[in-house]
């Protein structure tokens, strides 16, 4: 027998644990005239960003998505290679994916997108702004990506806004 040890090996480059998050206004008040806000897709402390791909839901009835915005990490663009609705046309899912194209890797925390929305809900209506998971083809359109290839392990966290 040998006595010998085996260390083993990584077969992936290890990833650290960063948290995506909604970070919307609580309440948006219409009274003023103005309907619009922005919602950010936060992201903290990430090493080797390349790319992310991921769905947010929410009640086409109070609140329309008018733009996506390119996010920022550091002072890197992070830009949005492609946005649309999930299925196409129909508001209530939005899809989104950042790619950072001949990057080194974006380390830090920022945003990975700028959501424009305008309400069409009345006062006293809400809505959750989710991370939809388990939808699509392949199912789970939440993923973070390294600049290796590899995916980055993150905690996804919802948010929510009512109409006053």
């Amino acid at each position: 027998t040998s006595s010998a040890s085996v260390t083993p090996t990584a077969t992936h480059h290890p990833v650290g644990e960063v948290t995506v998050s909604i970070d919307c206004p609580e309440t948006v008040k219409i009274t003023g005239g103005s309907r619009y806000f922005h919602v950010f897709v936060n992201i903290t402390d990430v090493t080797d960003f390349d790319a992310a791909q991921y769905d947010i839901s929410y009640d086409p009835k109070v609140i329309k998505v008018q733009d996506v915005l390119a996010g920022e990490i550091g002072d890197t663009l992070i830009p949005i290679e492609e946005w649309g609705y999930v299925p196409a046309n129909t508001q209530g899912t939005l899809r989104i994916v950042n790619s950072v194209p001949k990057s080194p890797g974006v380390s830090g925390e920022g945003y990975l997108a700028d959501i424009y929305f305008r309400v069409f809900g009345d006062p006293g209506e809400s809505t959750d702004i989710s991370f939809v998971e388990g939808f699509g083809e392949p199912e789970g359109y939440l993923m973070i990506g390294d600049n290796t290839g590899f995916e980055i392990t993150s905690d996804w966290t919802d948010g929510s806004v009512t109409i006053e």
